[in-house]
This record gives structure tokens, sequence and C-alpha cells, in this order.
């Protein structure tokens, strides 16, 4: 049986990358993907071509200036002066490239002939020799390059010199068994060099054509961030690394994979390349689900239509907004966060911690003042113990609730008795019936479950409730002591962008991957992977402080005019960080 082979990933996102369109690096920026990038795993690093500007020098002295433990690699042509600024910026690996098909000879180096490259070849991997620099040599547009002339001009590189070839599908021509059949007569030529191969994309073919240079042989893949590259850019280093991972050729280690994300995520920031929604393993849409049949299939196992599990690379099993039916798209009323809570159901009140709920003393304020007869809303199906407690003093209650699991949990186990409990979205536009029908409006740290987007409207919502009336909302201010558990363990690995933003203060759970998991704190008795699928169903949320909420209520108005007012906020007693906010409509 033949052994495995395991290839290595020279990262170009520093060279190759600086030729796509409209991209540019701050020296900054370099350093900091230089170091994502060896986090990530990347074995080697391509990083600039230092006789182009001084820029360019400095980028690449800087990024050999932090010891990354990995080689580092500059671009130089077939030329002296090229080859020298390489030997001053530091770099220990010089990658020197020169075409010879006929066309190099009639386009770029006009009035060569192959002799003459020979000897251009020979020299300049000799030169840098001299400099002590290792030395790959690169036929550009080598697939459009003549079989022996592609061997012929190896063969003078490897014997002035050179430690490795790498071979350059310049315009991204090859199809995979082209690419079989010219590495595996590479290797077969050059058994003891290293080989390297390097594909564009412009067929759509570099990922293909990448794995095909793995089955025969090849040592080492050129690959950038996000592709980045001329044109249409390079193989993808995340998603041939995973590929690599799935087919046993490259072993990602606990935690790269999440890694692998924020460093797309944070070049595609820096370089002003949006990552495509459909990207594979990355893109927002590629663990997302759209047909019922597909939506119906993967709630009972994920595995029915994903080839790889996403929480490894801090994504997660989602449900589109939309539903498919007979070609006609339509939005569905659904909010995202439902499955979690579909999931929780009733053991949120029967397994949960006591600390979810509000205490007695804390109902107590929560129901200050209601009477019976008095029409009140309870938003959150969650809160079992303060439904009980209105019924028990005669007010007319109704709960509303997004998730269909929880309205049923509730109904089985306040029967045969239960109040009428609703599936509403609360923040979803609501139904002009519904506007000014309830007294008073509550809920028990529901803010807490949604984006500033969503919270603005879930409010609008509950004081729409209760036009005249009150909405009584408690809310736990701040981080939760997980949340900076997180952070912490987010900022240790470098990929705490993943899935946290200072500036806004929110968390995004389904993104967290082996964050999440190692961060997870028991829920009174609720299953531990219950606990997993509910946190990564939640998606987002923003952590408010006292402040941040009052400056969105202020901001809150009505298309009458009226605007949102806090008239008045307590403690709770017995939950840190937590207010009970009064609002009402003025």
């Amino acid at each position: 049986m033949a052994m495995k082979h395991f290839p290595k990933l020279i990262d170009a996102t520093l060279r190759e990358g600086f030729q796509a369109p409209d991209v540019h690096f701050s020296t900054q920026q370099v350093c900091e993907i230089a170091q994502r990038l060896v986090n990530a795993g990347a074995d080697m690093l391509e990083v600039g071509h230092p006789l182009i500007s001084e820029e360019a020098m400095a980028h690449v002295s800087a990024v050999v200036g932090m010891d990354l433990g990995v080689p580092i690699l500059s671009h130089a042509r077939a030329h002296p002066d090229d080859i020298n600024a390489v030997a001053r910026s530091g770099a220990a690996w010089v990658g020197i490239f020169l075409g010879v098909n006929p066309m190099t000879e009639r386009t770029r180096l006009t009035g060569s002939n192959f002799p003459a490259l020979l000897d251009k070849i020979a020299a300049s991997v000799h030169e840098a020799r001299q400099h002590g620099l290792r030395v790959r040599y690169t036929i550009e547009d080598a697939s459009r390059t003549p079989l022996d002339r592609l061997l012929t001009s190896y063969r003078t590189a490897v014997e002035a010199g050179a430690q490795r070839l790498c071979f350059a599908d310049s315009v991204g021509l090859l199809e995979p068994k082209q690419t079989g059949l010219f590495m595996s007569t590479l290797r077969r030529e050059f058994p003891d060099i290293e080989l390297e191969a390097h594909f564009h994309d412009d067929r759509g073919l570099a990922m293909a054509n990448a794995i095909q240079a793995v089955e025969s042989g090849v040592d080492w893949i050129s690959v950038s961030t996000n592709g980045l590259g001329e044109r249409c850019g390079i193989t993808d280093h995340g998603v041939l690394a995973v590929n690599l991972h799935h087919r046993g050729e490259r072993t990602l280690e606990q935690g790269q994979g999440e890694q692998l994300h924020a460093l797309s995520n944070y070049v595609a920031h820096c370089s002003g390349q949006p990552i495509s929604p459909a990207s594979p393993i990355f893109g927002d849409h590629a663990f997302t689900h759209t047909a019922r049949l597909h939506v119906k299939a993967v709630k009972r196992d994920p595995n029915s239509y994903q080839w790889i599990d996403p929480v490894q690379f801090g994504q997660a099993c989602k449900i589109s907004k939309q539903n498919v039916r007979s070609n006609i798209v339509t939005e569905t009323v659904v909010n995202e966060k439902t499955a979690g809570w579909d999931i929780v159901g009733g053991l949120f009140w029967e397994k949960g911690r006591k600390s979810a709920k509000p205490s007695e003393s804390e109902l107590e304020l929560f129901t200050a003042g209601i009477k019976a007869g008095d029409k009140v809303a309870v938003i959150g199906a969650s809160t079992k113990d303060l439904v009980e407690h209105l019924m028990a003093k005669n007010v007319d209650v109704t709960v509303y609730d997004f998730s269909k699991g929880m309205c049923e949990s509730l109904q089985e186990a306040l029967a045969p008795n239960a109040p009428p409990i609703h599936v509403l979205d609360i923040t979803a536009p609501l139904n002009s019936d519904l506007i000014g029908y309830h007294d008073y409006v509550l809920n028990d740290r529901l803010v807490n479950r949604f984006t500033t987007q969503e919270a603005e409207k879930a409010l609008m919502n509950m004081v729409a409730l209760a036009k005249q009336g009150e909405v009584r909302a408690s809310v736990k201010l701040g981080l939760y002591a997980m949340d900076e558990k997180m952070i912490e363990l987010g900022k240790g690995r470098q990929v705490l962008d993943r899935f946290y933003c200072e500036k806004t203060q929110t968390i995004d759970f389904s993104k967290a991957g082996d964050i999440l998991e190692e961060s997870l704190v028991p829920h009174g008795n609720i299953d531990r992977e219950v606990l997993l699928q509910w946190y990564r169903s939640r998606g987002m949320e923003t952590r408010f402080s006292d402040e941040s909420l009052k400056q969105l209520i202020q901001s809150l108005t009505f298309d009458d005019g009226s605007q949102v007012a806090v008239k008045n906020q307590c403690h709770f007693p017995d939950a840190q960080e937590t207010i009970m906010y009064s609002l009402k409509s003025v």
C-alpha cells in the first residue's frame, strides 16, 4: 500500500497578493498577515520583490526580522541587481524566475534565444549561491513551454546549484490530466530535488490542478490567502489546506481551522477584496441550507448535506431566511435564531441553571402594580416562572415567542390551564391589530439575545404592544463570564476578530468554533451537545452598557412622532449587573 504524500504550502499572499488589482498592504498589515499565516500553518512565506521599491524592501526585511520560525523567500528576476536586493533583505531563499518558451523570447526578452536563456539561468543561480542564498528556480509560463526546453532549463538550474524547481502555470491553462503528466515527468526526472507547483485560476481549475499535483508527488504548492493574485488569482491557501486535511495529506492542528478563517477575513479586510458568500468553507453561504428538503434533513443530521463539520473552521450549520418552493423564492417569517430555542425547549426551565430565571424578589419587581384583569404580554416562553407568577395574580396574560418549540413546551408544561401562547417574532413587522392591545409588556434578559438592530426592532414593537402602557425589560449589562473566557482564548490564538468586535461589542457564537466548545459553561443539567447547538444557533448578540442601551432607546421614534423614554430603572437584587428598565411612549 502506497504511503500518503504530505505536501507543504508556501504562501505568496505577500508577493502574489500585491499583484491583485487594487490591492496594497501597509508594512504593519504585512507583518500581521505574516504572523497569522504562520499561526495558521504555512510552511514557508514568499514575501515581495525587494528591488522594485524601498517599501517592498522594507516589507521583506520587516518579516525577516520577526523571526517567525519558517523560511522566507523573496522574488527576483534572473538579474544580478534583483538577486543582490534579495541578499540585502535578509531573506534566506530567492525565487528566481525566467520563462524559456518562444513566446517569452518574442514578448518579454526580445532578442534572446534559448542558449542565451540557459546561460542566464546558470549565471543567476550561481550569483545567488555566491550570496549564500538558497535557490528556487521557476519557469514562468511553464505550461506553454515545450517539454525538451522545460527539462533542459531545470537541469541547468540544478547543475548551477538550485535546490528547488517550480513549475508555474502562469496563465491558468492546464487541466488536471495535463498537470498529472507534467508533474509525474518532473518527479521521475528529478527524484532528489524539491518540486513546487504554482497554478493560476483563469479557468477555475487552480484547486483541481493543485490536488492533482499533490497526487503526482509534488513537494510544495504555491498558494495565497483567498487566492489573491494576478488576474483571477492562484490556489486558495485555506481551501486547499482543508481539502488536504480531509484527504489525509495534511494535518490541521487544533484551532488552525479557525485561524485560517480569521486569516481569510483579515486579508479580505486589508485588501478590500470581500470573500464571496459562495466561497467554499469560509463563505457565509458555505454551510447555509435553503431548500425545504435540505432544511428538514440537516435538522435531523447536519451531515446529510454537509461534507465536513463547519465548527472546526469557525462556521456553523445555518438555515436560510428563505424557503424555496417550486422555483419561487419567498421570505419566511421564521427567525434564524429559533432553531436553538426549538432544541432547548422545556429543558430551559426543567434542567437549566437557576440564575437564568428571575428570583422571587425579581418577580415581584416585574409585577409590581399589575392588577387582576390587566392585559400583560410576556415576550419569551422561556420565562415560565414569570408567566406562572402572573397567572397566580389572575392577570390576563398572553405569551409570545418566536420559537414554536418553546411555545409547545410551555403549553404542555402549563396544561390544562395554559394562557394564550402565540408564535410571534418580536423583531419582525407587527400585526396592526396588536398595537396598543396590552397594558404591560414584560421580558427578562431577552435583549441580551439580540444584535443592536434586532434590539431596536424588538423594543419598538414591545412599546407598540403597550402604546399607552408600560414595558418592563431586564437587561444583563456588559459581558458574561463565558464571553470573557472566549475573548481571552480568541486573543491568545489570534482569532478574536473572527467572532468578536470590540467596537460594536458583538459576539457571534456561530463563528466561534472550538473557542465556544472550550469556553462553554454548564447550564444546570442541560446536555452539553444541546447547549452547543443552542449557542451556535443564537448567532450574533450585542453586549450593552447602560449608556449604549439608553442611546439606542432614545433613538427610537414612531411614525406619529412619539418616542420611547426610560421612565425608571432599578437593579435586580439577585442578578449581577442586571437592570430592569421601565419604558413608555412619550
